[in-house]
């Protein structure tokens, strides 16, 4: 495999034990800022084994643990079918519901790969679409790739810091290379 080969591996219930301790560790490293307690709730509320079985087992979801040179590097989960509230009915979406690159993938071009990989899993579908943070940097990297904002929202929670919680619903034409 060339260096920093990527490989969507499908998931299974088995696997969710490892992408718990994944989540615990990588989550807090890049988004503790963004909680008034580090991110430790949400991961809990998110990420528990109980919580990745009710996603893993949701209708068009599909969980891949992202391989960077065959290690382990991250995970993404896309729901087909799933549409933003300003979609056009005709049309076929994805949506990139999550996506998490360890701290170390940073920089090499992972991210790239991983999302050339995920516009190629989703090659009959119309529009890719997701949200993100607004003032995590990952933004320019989605309109790099091709992604344009549609809407600005707000994450709700109780433990969000509110100068941090504003968010972009970004899509992406599937039918156009990037």
């Amino acid at each position: 495999m060339p260096e920093n080969a990527i490989k969507l591996v499908p998931m299974s219930c088995d696997d969710l034990r490892w992408l718990e301790a994944f989540m615990r560790v990588e989550y807090p490293r890049a988004y503790a800022a963004l909680w008034r307690d580090g991110g430790v709730a949400y991961v809990e509320e998110t990420f528990s084994v109980e919580a990745l079985e009710a996603e893993h087992s949701e209708s068009g979801a599909s969980l891949f643990r992202v391989d960077c040179d065959n290690e382990p590097a991250g995970f993404v989960r896309i729901v087909a079918d799933k549409r933003p509230s300003e979609s056009a009915p005709d049309s076929r979406y994805v949506y990139l519901h999550r996506i998490y690159l360890a701290q170390s993938s940073h920089g090499r071009g992972v991210g790239r790969r991983v999302m050339n990989a995920v516009m190629a899993f989703a090659a009959d579908c119309d529009v890719i679409w997701l949200e993100s943070m607004a003032k995590n940097g990952a933004v320019g990297f989605y309109e790099r790739l091709g992604f344009q904002t549609v809407a600005h929202t707000v994450l709700e929670h109780p433990k969000v810091n509110p100068e941090a919680a504003g968010m972009v619903r970004m899509v992406r034409d599937n039918q156009t290379d990037a």
